[in-house]
């Protein structure tokens, strides 16, 4: 835990021109891939040195076109003489330059966010501990985070305050900063927003307005976005006896909120932004006490008039041996690639993903019954991960449709595989498949490297996805761009740990 205070992402809404629009939906320049994994990230931005690792990352793109990355700088989750570091790329985040130290006062300085105004200043809000006193302050650049003016603190009508999320620029030119920290009700925190109309050189107490609060629970770690001229809307983390978030809404530039509603998530750290040109809401949590375990990272793409409920949820990274991670923060690229940044402490680093809008709209499709298929006959597996341990019945080729990620669960060879002496998985459906998506767990807790392949003919194979030297324990997800005509599927071990094995392979497809 870090404190009675959390953490995280808002993104900044903006209305644009058309020309936006169809840069979102016929993609030119730069392409990157959809998802390709759900528990590796495509980029590592920032690792561990020494005792010191990174938290709560925060993105933003830069006037010039460069994207940077603030973070959390410390020895644990809330170290007590952590920094504020940053870090750039220009490359749209495939590398990343040496971290700079941008704040480090003689407190605790925690959960940094990063903000572009319209005109190209940066703004990054954070806020200090000190074993008592906390506060709020924000720093400016005027030249694309190359240097950095002197802070300036946050007026708040509570006790202390703390803050894990942007602030957000209007359509009237206010500026919004959110806030958490103790609520009337005692022990409680409630959520709030302080306002400044002169691009952030102040923050009057007099301009806070209460957005969440409710007697008996902690409502903190939020975010908001304007989605509409004085439409903001909020999403709300709790603690509270079943840890759902909230919903909250306002209809005059922040000033009054309505009541919040209750949502279907135990959400941690929120972000979301209104896709430019569109009328479709990113939203983004961490999710406390996922049934997968760990805290993994969940998108959702949602109509502006649509409540939360009518969007289904789709993984973006997960790591089950972790709940320190999360608090994702996502930047839109050119050609309508999203850039999404989170922490794993488990890891030691702040990952990032790329994905397209399609990754998280398209038909899901239904999980086939590969284990049901097997044991009637109506599928093939060839392989020679035959190994049967005379006190485990969940070994064999059978181990690896049967849902269970249990170690021995699985299919193995008694022998190891290598590049000159692979070992193969191979399923024939006996008859094509749309297929949409398709995860694979490799032999859990043990370092395997290995490819994915899928054809319809048995002849002419597509690579779907590659394994170096992954060490696994969870599906790891592929989602297609479009859905792929199937009929059989190889996983080829090339190197492993001891025996080879597979532990899962699961497939999705579209039913007519």
């Amino acid at each position: 835990m870090k404190l009675p205070f959390h953490h995280r992402t808002s993104f900044a809404a903006f209305v644009v021109s058309l020309w936006l629009f169809a840069l979102l939906f016929f993609p030119a320049g730069k392409a990157f891939a959809e998802v390709r994994h759900t528990t590796i990230p495509d980029v590592v931005v920032a690792g561990a040195s020494g005792s010191y690792k990174p938290y709560f990352p925060d993105i933003v793109k830069a006037g010039n076109g460069d994207l940077l990355v603030v973070y959390y700088w410390s020895e644990s989750h809330a170290g007590g003489n952590g920094q504020i570091r940053m870090k750039r790329s220009t490359d749209d985040g495939a590398t990343w330059g040496t971290a700079g130290t941008i704040i480090d006062t003689a407190y605790d300085d925690r959960d940094p966010s990063i903000t572009a105004l319209s005109d190209g200043t940066l703004l990054v809000s954070w806020f200090t501990y000190s074993g008592g006193a906390i506060d709020v302050r924000v720093i400016r650049s005027t030249d694309h985070g190359t240097t950095w003016g002197s802070p300036v603190t946050v007026g708040t009508n509570m006790p202390w305050a703390a803050t894990s999320s942007k602030i957000i620029e209007l359509s009237n030119g206010d500026l919004l900063i959110p806030l958490y920290g103790p609520s009337p009700g005692p022990g409680h925190q409630q959520s709030t927003v302080v306002r400044s109309a002169d691009q952030g050189a102040t923050w009057l107490s007099s301009t806070e307005n209460v957005m969440g609060y409710s007697y008996g629970i902690h409502m903190v770690e939020q975010s908001v976005a304007e989605l509409e001229n004085g439409h903001i809307r909020g999403l709300i983390r709790v603690t509270s006896p079943d840890n759902l978030g909230y919903e909250v809404n306002s209809y005059d530039y922040g000033v009054t909120w309505d009541t919040p509603v209750k949502l279907d998530a135990k959400i941690h750290a929120p972000e979301l932004f209104r896709i430019p040109g569109t009328d479709r809401i990113f939203q983004a949590w961490s999710e406390f006490q996922h049934p997968s375990g760990g805290r993994p990272v969940l998108v959702k793409i949602g109509d502006i008039s649509d409540p939360w409920n009518t969007a289904e949820s789709r993984l973006l990274y997960a790591n089950r041996q972790t709940s320190d991670m999360g608090y994702s923060s996502t930047v839109l690229l050119d050609g309508g690639t999203l850039f999404t940044v989170y922490y794993d402490a488990q890891k030691q680093m702040v990952g990032g993903t790329y994905s397209k809008l399609n990754d998280w709209e398209g038909d899901f499709g239904t999980k086939m019954d590969l284990a049901g298929l097997y044991a009637a006959s109506a599928i093939t597996v060839t392989t020679d991960m035959q190994y049967l341990d005379p006190n485990n019945s969940a070994t064999g080729p059978k181990g690896a449709l049967d849902g269970s990620i249990a170690y021995g669960s699985a299919a193995f060879k008694n022998a190891a595989a290598t590049a000159g002496s692979p070992s193969t998985y191979q399923i024939d459906l006996q008859g094509n498949h749309t297929i949409v998506a398709l995860g694979v767990l490799l032999k859990v807790g043990y370092v395997e490297t290995a490819d994915v392949n899928v054809s319809a003919d048995g002849v002419n194979w597509v690579t779907v996805q590659t394994y170096t030297n992954a060490n696994m324990n969870q599906v790891d997800y592929r989602y297609f761009d479009s859905p792929l005509t199937v009929r059989h599927v190889k996983v080829t071990v090339t190197a492993s740990s001891g025996w080879a094995g597979l532990n899962e392979i699961q497939l999705f497809e579209i039913v007519p």
